[in-house]
């Protein structure tokens, strides 16, 4: 149990590391990036099975937790990211980027998220998460309500440039969005598919 820790976890994790963490709770952590765990540079991936990431809080990106070039099939099961918040910047639950911190963009994170649940997470911009450049991010059985993006874009999941996302028997409920796109806001170039996804009032304040 991860509690009240005002670092960046609080655990932050780079280079041939295989993170994996089962049954564990990070609850009312505050960083910069990351509020409750920063993976960066993972050549190996990670595995989170049942975590929770509650009251979570980052500053300028990633509420619960950012993957920073994190390769080869990071896989997070079961996990719920619940009230986390970004006061500055995105991803109220998570940021994922090819940045390596390094301002170089790296190969393609995988990530993969498994009958995951994102409930009323806040951001300026990706109310849940913020997933930047030439990213493959898949979503199954997993929730998205009541998220907010409170100045920008994308209520539950705003894209960057040339990611492809998959989203399959999910669901995106009663997010909001202050710009544009109150479920998914995709700038250019991205991929997306969806099946069987349930979509229900979603709000975008203004276009």
């Amino acid at each position: 149990w991860f509690e009240q820790c005002p670092m960046q976890v609080n655990l932050l994790y780079y280079n041939n590391l295989f993170p994996v963490f089962l049954n564990s709770i990070f609850d009312s952590n505050e960083a910069e990036e990351g509020g409750g765990m920063y993976f960066r540079n993972i050549n190996t991936g990670t595995s989170l099975h049942l975590v929770e990431f509650v009251n979570n809080t980052a500053t300028i990106e990633g509420g619960a937790v950012v993957f920073s070039s994190t390769h080869f099939g990071s896989t997070i099961y079961n996990s719920n990211f619940t009230n986390n918040r970004v006061t500055q910047g995105r991803g109220g639950a998570a940021s994922i980027s090819t940045d390596n911190g390094n301002g170089v963009l790296m190969s393609n994170n995988m990530i993969y998220f498994y009958s995951c649940n994102f409930i009323e997470n806040v951001a300026l911009d990706g109310g849940a998460l913020y997933i930047s450049d030439g990213n493959v991010v898949d979503f199954v059985s997993c929730k998205l309500n009541d998220n907010t993006a409170t100045t920008g874009r994308g209520g539950a999941i705003a894209l960057n440039y040339l990611n492809t996302i998959g989203v399959d028997t999910c669901e995106l409920n009663n997010n909001i969005a202050a710009t544009s796109g109150g479920s998914i806001d995709a700038a250019e170039s991205n991929t997306i598919s969806m099946t069987d996804v349930l979509i229900i009032n979603n709000t975008c304040q203004t276009v």
